[in-house]
């Protein structure tokens, strides 16, 4: 099943990238990116610092969509409107919990996507 879902998620950039080792070299500067700034999410949500929220959730957000993935791409944009609006810390914080979950398993799959490259040595 990883692997259906990982050819949807990444329908996009196969066609940007048709070169496999191009693709898995910008799928893992994606993953590698992607966990900076999930974990720089979770210290601006610890600061509740709103303004970093809002910029980290707008770069997520994009570099969600780019890789297919609607759902995590509509969470960010909700956190990045509460963010922008001062909304209540318990909403942000929940925005945030399931923003580090979807997309923590984006970077999972994208870490899946290239190991199952890297073994068949591509």
């Amino acid at each position: 099943m990883l692997v259906q879902v990982q050819g949807e998620r990444f329908a996009t950039m196969r066609r940007l990238f048709p070169d496999e080792r191009t693709l898995v070299r910008v799928l893992g500067a994606f993953g590698d990116a992607t966990r900076d700034d999930l974990r720089a999410l979770g210290q601006a949500q610890e600061r509740h610092d709103l303004h970093t929220l809002t910029e980290i959730a707008h770069k997520l957000k994009s570099a969600c969509a780019q890789v297919d993935d609607a759902d995590a791409a509509r969470v960010l944009d909700l956190l990045e409107d509460a963010a922008s609006m001062g909304s209540s810390p318990p909403l942000l914080a929940s925005l945030v919990d399931d923003v580090l979950v979807r997309v923590g398993r984006l970077a999972d799959d994208v870490d899946a996507f290239i190991a199952s490259h890297e073994s068949r040595g591509r």
